[in-house]
C-alpha cells in the first residue's frame, strides 16, 4: 500500500500500487476524455503544468518514477504503509 499526500492541501489517496495511485489522481481531475482514459496522457498533462508553472522538465519512464520525480520536487510525499 502507498499513502500519497499533496503538499499543498494534504489531501491524501492511498492505493496498492503506483499504477492505481496514478488511477485515482486522473479520476479526480476535471480532464477531457483522452486523459481520463489514459495514465500516459494524464502524467504528460500534470508534467506539462509542472514545466509550466515550476520551470521544470519532467523525465520519467513510468508510473512509479513519475511520482518519485513529484516527491523530488516537493509537490508531493509518497509513504509505503
Amino acid at each position: 500500500m502507498i499513502k500519497l499526500t499533496f503538499k499543498g492541501t494534504n489531501t491524501e489517496y492511498v492505493a496498492t500500487d503506483f499504477q492505481e495511485m496514478v488511477d485515482k489522481l486522473k479520476d479526480n481531475q476535471w480532464l477531457d476524455e483522452e486523459q481520463r482514459n489514459d495514465r500516459e496522457a494524464y502524467m504528460a498533462g500534470v508534467a506539462r503544468r509542472v514545466d509550466i508553472y515550476c520551470g521544470i522538465k519532467m523525465f520519467y519512464k513510468n508510473e512509479q518514477e513519475f511520482l518519485l520525480r513529484l516527491q523530488e520536487l516537493d509537490i508531493i510525499s509518497l509513504e509505503v504503509l
